[in-house]
């Protein structure tokens, strides 16, 4: 139970990247149009995994 815890603080700041990792591949899939709205999605993404744990400075720069 104490281990179970102890990790529940991980799962925010792990959703958080795979949301980010998930509007960058979006930035990429998406028609011209679109792009800034995926862009901007991925970088609110970094600065909320950012806020919730340095862990996140290993997100893809592009």
């Amino acid at each position: 139970m104490l281990a179970w815890v102890a990790l529940a603080g991980e799962a925010l700041p792990a959703l958080l990247i795979l949301a980010t990792l998930a509007c960058w591949i979006g930035y990429w899939s998406a028609p011209a149009a679109r792009r800034p709205l995926w862009l901007l999605g991925t970088l609110l993404g970094v600065v909320l995994a950012l806020l919730a744990k340095q862990v996140a400075v290993a997100l893809p720069p592009r």
